[in-house]
């Protein structure tokens, strides 16, 4: 239950922030800057800045209700993706398998090259039917890129085994 909430953590905090402005929207409301009320140094400086620039304290308004919705959120963004990262912790449901034999030059029928494992698509965690990320011929039309630093060994970990498995 509790690692359905944290994996579902922006909804929460979205809620939980529509509920925390809400609460503060009703206890702080925006001082009204009216001859009516009660007399305080914001109430007249709000005053003054509504009589002689409109704009600008409706625009200063509308900040002041959105940061009472936004400010929760990202609090509460933070400490659910704490929570998941500290906490949370991927439990494997079956024992993941051992990698199929490394498709071999010499049995290969047509031409494609293998770039590596495909790994679990969403969680950090070995996939339990491994299998190799094979790119048949078809894909190898379009061309292929490596991206790194520089000293990343790109060339020396990607283009000489790829191009050992092309012309091999």
């Amino acid at each position: 239950m509790i690692q359905r909430l944290l994996n579902s953590k922006n909804f929460m905090a979205v809620v939980l922030a529509l509920l925390t402005g809400a609460a503060l929207y009703a206890e702080l409301p925006w001082p009204i800057p009216a001859a009516k009320v009660a007399h305080s140094w914001n109430k007249y400086f709000l005053r003054l800045v509504a009589l002689r620039d409109p704009w600008p304290y409706a625009a200063l308004k509308a900040s002041y209700h959105v940061m009472l919705f936004t400010t929760p959120y990202i609090g509460y963004s933070l400490l659910l993706s704490a929570l998941y990262i500290f906490t949370l912790r991927p439990r494997r449901l079956t024992k993941p398998q051992p990698l199929p034999p490394y498709p071999v030059l010499k049995s290969r029928n047509q031409l494609s090259f293998v770039v590596g494992e495909i790994h679990h698509p969403r969680l950090p965690i070995p996939a339990v039917n491994p299998r190799w990320l094979i790119i048949p011929e078809r894909g190898l039309f379009t061309g292929t890129i490596l991206v790194g630093a520089i000293g990343s060994e790109k060339t020396a970990r990607g283009m000489y085994p790829f191009t050992g498995q092309l012309l091999g």
